[in-house]
């Protein structure tokens, strides 16, 4: 998206210049071919700089300030968050605008597509280039947005510019975690994003209905859990050298997790069923080795859940 003239002029014309006299042009290599990128994504740089001006308290003095280090370019604004915002909600709340009409001049002269989409796009872009999450932090009347800048991981880059081009946060999140790696615990991944999801269970779904993704990603468990690995496709792409450790009923962790995710709990007899075990006596071996779920109750009386 382009910088629009209407409303702010000269003024934006100088934010435009700063920011294009910090971006300088990177050269990668990789696989034998030369690619070209910006050091800092243009769209991620506007979403942040409008989202300041919008949202800033016009009652309080001070001005919107824009630094650039090596590794991280923050923006601030005076005021605090408002209407219920903070920041360990910002990514999921409804938006809400203090300075309404300046909101409607901006969506009016699409300089904005629409409100609430300010925040994904700065997030989107942040991990396109295989960065973490933009940081958005309240102090002493200033809320500040600081996004990585420091280091660029061209396959996860390249990636998402050829193949993968219409990814969602949850989608980049879990390529940027695999990346060198190769598998995440589902448990640890609800966690780190619990502050950006209100059902991040929901969000994991959601990715594994994507065609596109599946090429690179596949569910795997074990004793300890559910875990999100690279394929043999995603292994090469992600530069991913250590070995995951597969076991031969796999499959039946993976049933078994997403069955508790979805109905809370099960009986032995459920269980039993749902991973077509002979007998009562394999199940309950099968169930006492796993770390990943608890037993309340005892004989026929016993429940089974999520830990």
């Amino acid at each position: 998206m382009k910088f629009g003239t209407i409303v702010f002029g000269t003024q934006k014309k100088t934010v435009k210049n700063h920011f294009n006299n910090c971006n300088s042009v990177q050269k990668l290599e990789y696989n034998e071919q030369q690619y070209e990128l910006n050091l800092l994504d243009e769209q991620a740089f506007h979403e942040a700089f409008l989202n300041s001006v919008v949202h800033r308290d016009y009652s309080i003095d001070g001005m919107i300030s824009i630094n650039f280090k090596d590794d991280e370019l923050i923006i601030s604004n005076p005021g605090t968050f408002y209407g219920g915002v903070n920041e360990d909600n910002i990514s999921y709340h409804e938006p809400r605008h203090r300075n309404k009409i300046l909101a409607k001049l901006l969506m009016t002269f699409q300089l904005v597509d629409r409100a609430g989409m300010g925040v994904l796009r700065i997030s989107l872009n942040s991990l396109k280039y295989g960065r973490d999450f933009p940081q958005w932090k309240e102090n002493q009347n200033t809320i500040e947005v600081k996004m990585p800048s420091e280091y660029i991981k061209a396959p996860i880059f390249i990636l998402t510019q050829k193949y993968l081009t219409n990814c969602s946060i949850m989608d980049l999140y879990i390529i940027n975690k695999l990346y060198e790696k190769g598998f995440v615990s589902v448990t640890e991944l609800e966690l780190d994003l619990k502050n950006i999801f209100k059902n991040p269970w929901n969000e994991i779904l959601k990715t594994f209905k994507n065609e596109k993704i599946l090429e690179y990603i596949e569910f795997k468990g074990t004793n300890e859990g559910l875990f999100i690995c690279t394929t043999e496709i995603g292994k090469i792409w992600l530069d991913v050298n250590k070995k995951f450790k597969i076991p031969s009923n796999s499959e039946k962790h993976v049933k078994l997790y997403q069955y508790l995710k979805k109905h809370k709990v099960a009986s032995n007899e459920d269980i039993m069923n749902l991973l077509e075990f002979s007998r009562p006596s394999v199940t309950s071996n099968f169930l006492a080795k796993l770390k990943y779920v608890k037993n309340a109750g005892k004989s026929r009386a016993s429940r089974w859940s999520l830990k």
